[in-house]
This record gives C-alpha cells, structure tokens and sequence, in this order.
C-alpha cells in the first residue's frame, strides 16, 4: 500500500505543470552521486506506515511519503547560484501547495487527506549547499485515512 502511494505521487508529479521542468521517479533507496546531479532529480520515497486504534472496529492508517529535491548548483557566481536556488525553492513552495489539505487521494476506494510538512525549519540543507553545492530539499507527505 504505501509503494502504490508513492507510486500515486510519483504520477501526479508527472501530470502537473511545474515552474521547473523535471521527471519524478520513486526509489526505496536513493543512492545518487554527486556528479549525476546536474539535472534537476525529484525522487520520492515511501517512508514508513502506521497504525491506530480509534474504537474496538476501525483504526486511522498514517503512511509519509518524502519527495525529495536535488540539483547541483554552481557557486562559481554567486549571483548564478543564488537565483538557482530561489528557483529550486520557489519549486519546493509549488510542491508543497499542490498537496495541501484537504488533498483527497483515490486509492481503491479510500478517501485519503493529507497533512504536508516541510522536513526540516528551512527548505533545504544548507551544509550541503555550502560543502557540495547541492540544494537538497524535501517536503514530507503524511497520508491519515480511516481503516476498517
């Protein structure tokens, strides 16, 4: 269940129309090197699942679904890699608007809401933009519906 969510997102990542151009993909174990990062990567991971009791009958399924954000920038111009990353941040703010509540997923028969957050305070990892010039951003996708 939780791959065939990914797989759904996977799918309207790719029907949508973005402010930069790419081609997402699902991975259960993204291992990219660093040179391979020069295109823009979009790569969403199933994350984990969980289940809660709400009476004796039914229970609320929890799923999170990561899309992850990479690219390499250039910080041979500042002024190059700073508007880079604005645009691969403005990219992130479309992401995370597409999929806000209440963002009703089809899957078998099940209405699904979603609550979106961002994986950490900021938009991306500033360490690896400073070391590696590599934005890497991530919107964390948590999925509640009801089970019976």
């Amino acid at each position: 269940m939780l791959i065939a969510l990914a797989d759904a997102v996977v799918s309207e990542l790719n029907a949508g129309s973005w402010g930069l151009a790419f081609t997402a993909a699902r991975a259960l174990r993204p291992r990219l090197k660093l040179e391979d990062l020069g295109a823009l990567r979009v790569t969403v991971i199933p994350r984990g699942m969980t289940m809660a009791a709400l009476t004796r009958g039914s229970a609320i399924r929890t799923q999170t679904v990561e899309i992850s954000v990479m690219q390499r920038v250039s910080a041979a111009v500042p002024a190059t890699e700073e508007a880079a990353v604005e645009a691969l941040v403005a990219l992130m703010e479309e992401l995370a608007n597409a999929f806000k509540p209440p963002y009703v997923v089809d899957g078998a028969g099940h209405a699904v809401v979603t609550d979106v957050a961002l994986a950490a305070d900021k938009p991306f990892v500033e360490e690896h933009l400073d070391e590696a010039g590599l934005f890497n951003g991530s919107l964390v996708l948590t999925f509640r519906e009801a089970a019976l």
